[in-house]
């Protein structure tokens, strides 16, 4: 009852205040095929941006992280390349109750896969559920409290950019290694050493099909893989290829599958066969040279390299760390696409190169995922696995009704990342909810005492939430003030 009560309260005083995102009118979505969905629960527009004169550490802060704590805060005041050195060094530990936490997390993974008998549909069942549970738990466990939450934010974009879905079956059996292995080990790395990997993962692998590709002998390669690697991994839609191009690719990969006992990544020569490049001619400038499985993995080599995929893989950056606003042809994207190729692919550069430019900073609109954890770190200590588990259906229940439970975008898409992508009246209430239920420990985490809104926001309320706040009768209700204010839905 008492929740009751704090949620109505929250919603009378949101209303009084007019500490909402503000809704207005967007006109027709624009029509989206069935294999590119729109997010099912949508946030309405905002013209909400940061309170003007915000610390140059706490903007950085809020713009590479999940959530502000004093310490990360602390680091960014120092500057861009303080920061970035601290969040790079390899000698930085990560807390040890996250550290305790994510391999609690993994361990149920790990026994469940080994421990659950027979291929019946049962056992099937109950290993894509806790396969689908702990990728979900992993991702936004590391977001809410890893300390290297520069790796964290990268990895949150690449998880989209080279995406597999736990929507689908077998891929969701590889996510949780894929997410640790691929994504987050190779999230601030080279982006051709991380695009080979994901290719030879076998969730990517299985997930587009190249599992079973087979050329020669009359065999068709089976294109998936090949056509969304050129259209959304590397070079873009308008990168200069066509169709032919694409049924080149799938030869020039085929033969790429797993060990059917270790699971691993190999190469079958048997199936594979170069095609129609087999009597000469290239691929965007590449020829084979090497045979077999080398020829794959020096076309990969190229692709990364090439000026077409630093500007659309630095496009997508610029999007995600800057604004929303910013266009393929912006000179920005050409500056950023300098430094990926200067630097050899290397992510992290690019990632400073943009920190560097606040002047150019857009409001960007927390989605889904960045609103959970950002009310988690900055709300809620790191807990115990026992605690983390109690709040896993609130937080799963959350997730879903907000519309991006991590890993579970059913395209190779993944998420948009917009806030126009988000648009629609359905998320205010769902935001609310969210809010009443962070502000509760989503049902089983600890929080931290007396909150205030400085505490969870980073900085000083605006008047109207400074007003809610001061009538307030509980910590409860000041955290679900804050969490569903519009100086919260920012980062």
């Amino acid at each position: 009852m008492g929740l009751e009560l704090d949620r109505r309260q929250v919603l009378v005083a949101l209303a009084a205040c007019g500490a909402t995102v503000a809704c207005r009118p967007t006109g027709p979505a624009r029509p989206v095929p069935p294999v590119r969905p729109r997010p099912p629960t949508t946030l309405p527009p905002t013209t909400t941006t940061l309170p003007a004169g915000l610390p140059a550490g706490l903007a950085l802060a809020r713009r590479f992280s999940f959530g502000p704590t004093p310490d990360l805060v602390a680091s960014a005041a120092s500057g861009v390349d303080t920061f970035f050195d601290a969040q790079l060094d390899p000698r930085r530990p990560e807390h040890a109750a996250t550290s305790a936490l994510l391999l609690g997390i993994d361990s149920i993974w790990t026994e469940a896969a080994a421990s659950l008998p027979g291929d019946d549909e049962a056992a099937q069942l109950e290993r894509r559920r806790v396969a689908t549970v702990t990728a979900a738990s992993r991702s936004l466990a590391l977001s809410a409290w890893s300390n290297l939450q520069l790796r964290q934010v990268a990895a949150d974009f690449f998880s989209d950019h080279l995406h597999v879905s736990i929507a689908e079956q077998p891929s969701v059996f590889f996510v949780p290694s894929y997410d640790a292995q691929v994504i987050r080990a190779g999230a601030l790395g080279r982006f051709a050493d991380l695009l080979l990997a994901s290719a030879q993962s076998a969730a990517m692998l299985v997930y587009l099909d190249n599992v079973s590709s087979r050329a020669g002998r009359g065999r068709v390669p089976n294109e998936n893989y090949a056509r969304e690697l050129l259209e959304l991994h590397t070079v873009g839609v308008s990168g200069g290829y066509d169709e032919a191009d694409v049924v080149e690719v799938a030869h020039v990969l085929s033969g790429w599958t797993l060990d059917p006992g270790s699971r691993q990544f190999t190469f079958r020569p048997a199936w594979h066969d170069l095609g129609p490049l087999s009597a000469g001619g290239d691929v965007l400038g590449w020829r084979p040279s090497s045979g077999g499985v080398r020829d794959g993995e020096s076309f990969l080599q190229h692709l990364a390299r090439l000026p077409a995929t630093a500007r659309y893989l630095c496009w997508k950056l610029a999007r995600r760390f800057v604004s929303d606003t910013i266009t393929p042809d912006d000179p920005l994207v050409s500056d950023l696409a300098a430094t990926y190729l200067r630097e050899d692919t290397a992510i992290a550069p690019v990632l400073r190169h943009a920190a560097r430019r606040s002047d150019r900073w857009g409001p960007k609109v927390r989605r889904p995922l960045d609103l959970v954890a950002a009310a988690l770190r900055t709300g809620s200590p790191v807990p115990t696995l026992e605690q983390f588990q109690a709040a896993r259906t609130q937080l799963g229940a959350a997730l879903d009704a907000l519309g991006q439970v991590p890993w579970k975008w059913p395209a190779p898409n993944g998420y948009p990342e917009s806030t126009g992508a988000w648009s629609g009246p359905g998320a205010m209430v769902a935001r609310w909810n969210t809010a009443s239920a962070a502000a509760s420990g989503f049902g089983g985490l600890p929080l931290h005492a007396a909150p205030t809104p400085r505490a969870l926001l980073g900085h000083e309320a605006g008047a109207a939430l400074a007003a809610a706040v001061r009538s307030a009768p509980s910590a409860t209700v000041v955290r679900a003030l804050t969490f569903a204010s519009p100086e919260f839905q920012v980062r």
